[in-house]
Order: C-alpha cells, then sequence, then structure tokens
C-alpha cells in the first residue's frame, strides 16, 4: 500500500507549544487527509474490478467468497478422508494377508475317538503348512496364542463364535452332518418344523447349546457334498454367500491305476467296528454270500458287545472273513486297497467317507450304502446297497459285485489335500476382507 500523502510527523505537544520540523493538524486538516485517502483505495479498487464500483457492493460479496473457499475446503478433507479409509483398509487387509495364521480346533480328542475325522484334521493341517500357511493347533490354556483364522471342526456354538469375534479372529466352521445327511425326507422334514418351532418358544441359552445359529453367526460355513450344502440352507439357515462346498483329499500314495491281473479275490472295508458303520452285517453278508471281505479298523472299546460279535463271526468264519486289525502305515493301506477286487462300505449313516475316496483314488470299484451323500458325491461311478437291507439280500449284492467287479465302473479321482488346502485358503482370505 503507499505512503499517506502528506509528509511530516504528527505533533503530540500542545498547539501552544510549536517545535522546529514538525506540521501542527488541526482538525479540518485531519478531516482532509482523511477523504483523500478514501478517495484514493475506492479509485484503485474500481481499477482492479470494475463492475465493483460501490464499496457497499464490494462488502456485501464478501460473504459469497468465504462460503466458496469453505465449500473448497470440505471437499478436500472429505477427498482426503476416502483416500487414507482406503489405504488403511487395504493395509489392514494387507497385514492379514501376508502373515496368515490359522488355530485348528475341535471338541473331541483324538484319544477318545480315532476315526476319519482326525485323518481329515491332520493332513488339512500339513496340506496348509506345505502351501506356506502357518497353522497350530489351539491351546485352550494358552492366553497368548493369536490367530487370524479360527478353523473349527465340528459344531461350535454362537458365543465361541461371537468371543472370537471380539478378538478379531474369523471364525471357518466345519460341520460334518453325518446323521442329519443320512436321514428320510420324512424325517428332515420333521427336524426343520421342530427346529422352526423351537426357536419361537425355547429359551436362547437353550437354543445356543443346539448350536443352529452359529451357521448364520460363522463368518463360513463348510461341507463336504452338495447334499449337505442344502441342508445347512432349508434346516438351519445359513447364508448361501457364506457357505462353501469343500471335499475331503487324499494322500498321495493312494493314486495308482493298477490293472485288474494284479488285484486279488477279496473285498476291502476300511470302518471302525461300531454299529454306525455295520461291520457285523457285513461280515454275516460276506458269510451268506460266500464272497471274502477283508476288514480293517479297530473299535473304540475292545470291551465293546459289538466288536466282541464282530470277533465271533469272524473265528467262526475265516474264510470269508479276513481281519488283521488296523494299518496304520498309509502307504500299506494304500497297496491293500489297490489289490482288492472292490471296496465295500454299507454304512447306516455318514457323511463324505474318506476310505471311500481313498479306494477310489485307486481305482477300486465302489459298492456303498444307497445314501444321499454317495448318491451326491459318486453318482453313477458307483455300485448301492440298500443299509436296511438283510444278511442274505446284502449277501446277494456282495457276490455280483464281487464276480463282476472286472466291469463295474471306476469312480473318478478325487482331489490331492494340497488342492482342497488351496480351496481353503480362498475361503480364510474372503472372510479377512470383509
Amino acid at each position: 500500500m503507499a505512503s499517506l500523502p502528506f509528509q511530516g510527523t504528527i505533533n503530540t505537544r500542545p498547539i501552544d507549544s510549536p517545535v522546529r520540523g514538525s506540521v501542527n493538524l488541526t482538525p479540518n486538516v485531519l478531516a482532509n487527509q482523511r477523504s483523500k485517502f478514501l478517495a484514493t483505495k475506492r479509485s484503485r479498487l474500481s481499477a482492479v474490478v470494475p463492475y465493483r464500483i460501490a464499496n457497499n457492493r464490494f462488502r456485501l460479496h464478501q460473504p459469497r467468497q468465504k462460503q466458496n473457499i469453505c465449500f473448497l475446503k470440505a471437499v478436500f478433507l472429505l477427498f482426503a478422508f476416502v483416500v487414507f479409509a482406503v489405504e488403511s483398509r487395504h493395509g489392514k487387509s494387507c497385514s492379514k494377508r501376508q502373515p496368515m495364521k490359522v488355530l485348528i480346533d475341535h471338541h473331541l480328542p483324538f484319544s477318545l475317538a480315532h476315526g476319519g475325522l482326525q485323518i481329515q484334521i491332520e493332513q488339512t493341517k500339513a496340506a496348509l503348512e506345505k502351501i506356506g500357511i502357518e497353522v497350530e493347533f489351539l491351546r485352550f490354556w494358552d492366553q497368548e496364542q493369536k490367530a487370524d483364522v479360527l478353523h473349527f471342526f465340528g459344531r461350535c456354538s454362537r458365543a465361541y463364535i461371537e468371543l472370537a469375534r471380539r478378538k478379531r479372529i474369523a471364525v471357518v466352521m466345519l460341520d460334518l452332518l453325518s446323521e442329519t445327511g443320512s436321514r428320510s425326507r420324512e424325517a428332515l422334514l420333521a427336524q426343520r418344523s421342530i427346529i422352526w418351532a423351537a426357536r419361537r418358544i425355547l429359551p436362547a441359552s437353550f437354543l445356543s447349546r443346539m448350536g443352529w445359529d452359529s451357521f448364520r453367526a460363522a463368518d463360513a460355513v463348510v461341507v463336504g457334498t452338495p447334499w449337505e450344502a442344502k441342508l445347512t440352507v432349508e434346516l438351519f439357515g445359513a447364508d448361501n454367500a457364506k457357505l462353501h462346498v469343500v471335499p475331503n483329499g487324499v494322500e498321495g500314495c493312494f493314486f495308482s491305476d493298477p490293472s485288474p491281473d494284479d488285484r486279488e479275490d477279496y473285498l476291502v472295508s476300511t470302518a471302525t467296528i461300531t454299529p454306525r458303520k455295520r461291520v457285523v452285517e457285513l461280515a454275516e453278508a460276506a458269510v451268506a454270500g460266500k464272497v471274502k471281505v477283508r476288514i480293517v479298523g479297530k473299535p473304540y472299546s475292545e470291551e465293546d458287545p459289538y466288536y466282541q460279535r464282530f470277533l465271533k463271526i469272524w473265528r467262526s468264519h475265516p474264510e470269508y472273513v479276513e481281519y488283521t486289525g488296523p494299518i496304520s502305515d498309509r502307504e500299506e493301506l494304500a497297496r491293500v486297497y489297490s489289490r482288492a477286487r472292490g471296496f465295500v462300505l454299507l454304512s447306516i449313516f455318514e457323511t463324505l467317507s474318506l476310505s471311500a475316496l481313498e479306494a477310489a483314488a485307486t481305482g477300486s470299484p465302489l459298492l456303498l450304502a444307497d445314501l444321499p451323500w454317495a448318491r451326491s458325491t459318486f453318482g453313477n461311478h458307483a455300485v448301492y446297497c440298500s443299509p436296511r437291507a438283510t444278511a442274505a439280500e446284502a449277501g446277494r449284492i456282495l457276490r455280483e459285485f464281487s464276480d463282476t467287479a472286472d466291469m463295474q465302473p471306476r469312480p473318478l479321482k478325487p482331489l490331492p489335500w494340497v488342492a482342497v488346502a488351496e480351496r481353503f485358503k480362498r475361503i480364510y482370505e474372503s472372510v479377512l476382507l470383509r
């Protein structure tokens, strides 16, 4: 801004005491100087903005300028917030994807109940580690154990899921619907009605123990067959967006395709010796049909009356029933499958049988109980027998199956465990991005 249009200094001394070199300013002089200053200011403003000559119009336009500035500031802050949110989420997802750690949990100890589920859990863990995922079994006593995903084998409670979520841990639930998936359509309709009524009558504390709401609350639900996926939606109201079908895998030593000349004259069945697997009924059918069947497995307890009944049949008819106990060597078990004329499993209820998949990997023909899991998995690539057939009826089917084993359709090869692990990895990544 230019200097004032007068020279000199303002004398603050009384008027009657002049000092050399100073200028006395009377009120008239001050008013004159002020009017000249304002005139100069108006002329310069009109030169810069010719259409805003009036001082009043210029002053009225100032709030509009402030509004425009505030609007631009708000737009800038909003843009910065969006960029920050996107980068934060991206960083969070990357931090979870890179060091992904999975905990595996199951409610039943292996020492109390062995079987296919134990093999499934162990092989899943080993395959996940092969593809670079850090996996540990959940240590219930360790408060410092950290994870991104908790993979539960079985049906957990809703409280279990909510507690994990408070720790920012995603829960993937893999439930085995063995008994439910083997029921008749009439029984399933009755079960659906009971669940519907129970949810409206019974207290929440009771419903939590049943675990029905877990199918909705879990971050992902995994089943082994399309049939079980259908049941989880119809019975328990599972969300299709969270539902995944992942079959069991098979170890590499089982994948073979021996020639018919290498097969011996016996059928094989690998199962825990328990009423659910109907091993005694299979032994009785072998005697009735005069077909040699080799049983591989062991009971939950050697004092079990059902097991004692099986031993009695084996000792009475060793020419038709061969029993050598369980086979822990997986390669040896693969050789037993590959040398057998076919595989037999007549369980009264079952989920996706791991032993059936192992036999399929060796190219053995399959004779299975006529249940939905078997039909949805193997279709026309297997032979079926009613799980309620009598010993004489099952014996005739065994005899025909053994005589025509070379002409029976071969089942499709199952997935290796590494391929199953890759599917689980994609599921883990999807739940971590939510």
